[in-house]
């Protein structure tokens, strides 16, 4: 989020989001849309019917986009797990400790009460990432960047 956030008017979340075929898609730069910071509405002044909703951007690599490309993956409603959000696993020989990790309105990182599974009792990294979904009663993310730690020395 941009620091005019919470300063001047501004639509940070719009569900469902475009990808997901929601009224933005059908809505080109240009359109003159309506924000109304008393009554928290949007109103587009434009007539959206008969329009096709816009195609996906094509993927470009470079600027900087690529550190992006998790959300851009995820997009979709946040009631459907496509809000950007930090798990933290700590996959060992024995046991694989599972965490979501949530940013304070002060932007503290507070880590949440880890789940610590059997690795014996998980074929693979993703059967265990989908029984901490389970256990979690969350949608997880459907992309991730993993970081992998080894010895230093």
């Amino acid at each position: 989020m941009s620091g005019a956030s919470g300063k001047v008017p501004a639509a940070i979340h719009v569900t469902p989001e475009a990808l997901a075929g929601g009224p933005l898609a059908l809505v080109p730069n240009g359109d003159i849309i309506r924000v109304c910071a008393q009554t928290g509405t949007l109103e587009v002044k434009a007539d959206l019917s008969g329009r096709s909703p816009a195609t996906a951007p094509v993927a470009a690599m470079g600027v900087g986009r690529e550190l992006f490309a998790m959300f851009r993956a995820g997009a979709d409603s946040a009631e459907k797990g496509g809000s950007a959000m930090l798990a933290l696993a700590d996959i060992g020989g024995t046991h694989a400790r599972f965490t979501i990790a949530t940013l304070g309105d002060d932007g503290s990182i507070a880590l949440g009460e880890p789940a610590t599974l059997k690795t014996s009792e998980h074929a693979s990294f993703e059967t265990a990432w989908e029984h901490f979904a389970e256990i979690s009663g969350r949608t997880l993310p459907r992309a991730l960047a993993l970081a992998v730690a080894g010895p230093v020395g």
